[in-house]
């Protein structure tokens, strides 16, 4: 991965802008150490910050075509490159690098933006074509690389990171108010919203062109939905059905492998980096770095399972172990590059992963990403699940028993007040003594989000008011838009997978604890699972192949199971988490809490009610903030407030904080 920045003015750009400009591309060295380039003219600006991994003696960006001059910025990988290049050849178009860059700009001037579904690939890019003064600009099927932008009177302003949107100084940055009730209750801000007012994100699968006379438009190149309603029954055995995913995803890895660096592997101790770095070392045939996370407490801590894996592959095995103390001392600069508040600490100690990477001496690694969402994988799908078979029956008394096989991990399990889940399913719409399954379209999401618009009782007066709204502003409005496109399907899981993937990949699992953590040290992630060959063929699956029973990612499991150890085959999923609340209960984390989310500093920023924040501090430091909500709104209030002292108040992230 890579960064850009592009500015469009029909207006013109002033020379006396140049040095801002520079400033901008400059403030994403981050994500491209290698090198830096630039292209001006006398109304666009392309700037380049180059992290090389293909063809690193060429490749060089930002890149022009002698003949027509149009030009390209591009951030990410275009992994089937090399077939890209020999159908150009074919053409009659030859390539004179080695680079995937001079292949997406031929590529592009032979098929224009309907070539971007040819694209197997993580990326964002921005083309300049002189002869319609157009700019065009797209972002992968997933949403792996990011792309952001917004709009200063005649004056567009594109990149990677909104720090470099910032850093020009030319608009005022502001928290958007809707996105921060979005987090609460989805994660992450929904569609194409982002945390800053009127900064927004190219929504994945899209293209855009934007034209001189301030003509915006963007469509979706990626018109195949990752969820299909009407499945037909596969006409393959079990066995040919396991045996084709396995080859899809084989084939993922392979081309995958594609780089000029060495690549490296995560190795979380759960089935699915298990999985890829078990083909990563069959397929690369040579010795496999692995690197691990590992925390101090007990119920966080996955080293047995990362052991296991790495004895049976003999990768060499890499942990850096995170505690407490680590995580806050890393929060704020973590929030400098999340760019977003966050409901968990979870990023942080990624963020602290890909720096051992770095500082290992690699560039790239392969990471699982994307196999909950498309193999069902989440307990929120057996949840589901087990709902739905209640909620037909709600009399039954045995049914809702189902619910304690979930959340084991948890101390404190959601699953364990039945009488919460009674009154959940009376405030449905209930027909004839059972669950209307057919018209509740956010039935699967509901308990989550629940919890979160507990959230909400945290804000000021008046922003509470306006998140409950019933106007654009207001947080129902947003949630009835995102779950009305799910009546198209009929059934609960498949609906529940569509909304998954709709509010937790792409703007919060590929950007705030992916993309964002991996590149603050200049780690590029790759994602086999998220491969369009493979989930086109899971889209076709119906779900109840997917997840027989309960039985979590069974097609994967069936598919993958060599190589891999029993203890890890057999165990249940385990989703990655942070220690939350408890980095922030003594030492440096209270003293950070407590300079971040004072009385005073509350009441100036104004976001929140500094009475509610006392009462949820006092609760956490006394040992009685407990369970998922207490934590969540910990951290959501601290990282914001975090958030408005960076991109508001104009902190330094490594010196206006309490000393260590």
């Amino acid at each position: 991965m890579c960064g850009l920045v592009a500015v469009f003015d029909s207006a013109g750009i002033k020379s006396e802008e140049k040095p801002i400009l520079s400033r901008m591309l400059q403030t994403l060295t981050h994500r491209g150490p290698d090198a830096a380039g630039e292209y001006i003219q006398p109304t666009l600006f392309l700037g380049h910050r180059r992290l090389s991994i293909i063809d690193q003696s060429g490749g060089v960006q930002p890149m022009k075509d002698v003949t027509t001059g149009v030009a390209l910025a591009f951030n990410g990988e275009i992994f089937n490159f090399i077939e890209l290049r020999e159908e150009l050849s074919r053409q009659g178009i030859m390539c004179t690098s080695q680079s995937d860059t001079e292949v997406l700009l031929r590529w592009f001037l032979y098929r224009g933006p309907a070539g971007f579904a040819d694209l197997n690939g993580q990326f964002s890019c921005v083309f300049w074509d002189p002869r319609k003064q157009h700019l065009i600009f797209a972002r992968d099927r997933f949403g792996i690389a990011p792309l952001f932008y917004t709009q200063i009177g005649s004056r567009w302003l594109f990149a990677s990171e909104i720090k470099a949107l910032v850093k020009s100084g030319w608009f005022k940055t502001e928290l958007d108010m809707a996105s921060l009730s979005d987090i609460a209750v989805t994660w992450a801000p929904i569609g194409n919203a982002t945390a800053f007012k009127n900064v927004y994100s190219v929504l994945p699968g899209h293209y855009g062109i934007l034209t001189a006379s301030h003509t915006f438009s963007s469509q979706p190149f990626h018109t195949e939905p990752f969820v299909r309603p009407e499945k037909k029954a596969s006409i393959l055995s079990l066995k040919e059905l396991t045996e084709k995913i396995g080859q899809a995803l084989e084939d993922s890895v392979r081309i995958r492998l594609r780089a000029d660096v060495p690549i490296a592997a995560y190795l979380s101790g759960g089935l699915d980096s298990s999985i890829t770095t078990a083909l990563i070392r069959r397929l690369h045939g040579e010795r496999l770095d692995a690197f691990s996370l590992q925390f101090e407490h007990q119920e966080l801590d996955e080293s047995l399972y990362q052991a296991a894996m790495a004895k049976a592959l003999g990768v060499r095995h890499h942990t850096v172990r995170v505690s407490d103390e680590d995580v806050a001392r890393n929060l704020v600069e973590g929030i400098f590059h999340t760019e977003v508040p966050t409901l968990r600490s979870a990023p942080i100690p990624m963020g602290l992963l890909s720096r051992f990477v770095q500082q290992a001496g690699f560039k790239v690694v392969m990471t699982g990403e994307g196999a909950d969402e498309f193999f069902i994988g989440y307990d929120l799908f057996k949840e589901t699940k087990v709902r739905a078979f209640w909620g037909s029956q709600l009399n039954s008394t045995w049914r809702p028993a189902l619910l304690n096989r979930l959340y084991p991990y948890l101390a404190h399990s959601p699953t364990a007040s039945i009488p919460y889940w009674r009154k959940l399913f009376t405030e449905n719409s209930i027909k004839n003594g059972h669950v209307d399954l057919i018209h509740d379209l956010d039935f699967s999401h509901r308990p989550r989000w629940l919890t979160g618009r507990r959230l909400l009782q945290f804000l000021g007066q008046r922003w509470h008011d306006e998140a409950l709204s019933t106007t654009e502003s207001g947080l129902e409005f947003r949630l009835a838009h995102l779950v009305k496109p799910l009546s198209r399907f009929s059934k609960p899981m498949d609906r529940a997978q569509q909304l998954e993937i709709d509010t937790l990949l792409a703007n919060y699992l590929l950007s705030t604890q992916g993309d964002r953590m991996l590149m603050w040290h200049s780690i590029e992630g790759r994602f086999p699972f998220l491969d369009h060959s493979l989930t086109n063929i899971l889209a076709e699956i119906p779900s109840h192949l997917k997840m027989p029973g309960l039985r979590e990612k069974y097609l994967l499991k069936l598919a993958c199971s060599e190589n891999i150890p029993e203890l890890i085959m057999r165990r249940p999923k385990v989703p990655y988490r942070g220690p939350d609340g408890r980095s922030f209960t003594q030492g440096y984390g209270r003293d950070l809490l407590e300079h971040f989310t004072s009385p005073g500093v509350i009441k100036n920023c104004g976001y929140f009610d500094e009475k509610r924040v006392e009462f949820l501090k006092d609760k956490l430091y006394k040992g009685r903030a407990i369970g998922f909500a207490d934590h969540m709104a910990l951290m959501w209030i601290l990282t914001t407030q975090i958030w408005h002292a960076i991109f508001v108040d104009g902190i330094n992230v490594k010196a206006d904080i309490p000393a260590p």
